[in-house]
């Protein structure tokens, strides 16, 4: 299956790295992004999440995949 070029800009219209670009150009409003944002699954759920500010293992090891020895 060929691509075109018209394409695969438009399958990244709604990429995050492109947002600035595609609101300058007037490719997108903020009302598309609401839109777009409201769209998405809510994936909570399947989210690891993690404290970062925790100071009780002050050892810097991996808790979630175990210690392992670097030599």
């Amino acid at each position: 299956m060929k691509v075109g070029l018209r394409q695969c800009i438009d399958n990244l219209k709604h990429d995050a790295r492109m947002t600035d670009i595609n609101l300058k150009a007037s490719i997108l409003t903020q009302a598309d992004i609401k839109k777009h944002l409201d769209s998405l699954p809510d994936l909570e759920s399947q989210t690891l999440k993690m404290d970062l500010d925790n100071q009780d293992d002050a050892d810097g090891a991996d808790d979630l995949f175990g210690k392992q020895d670097i030599n």
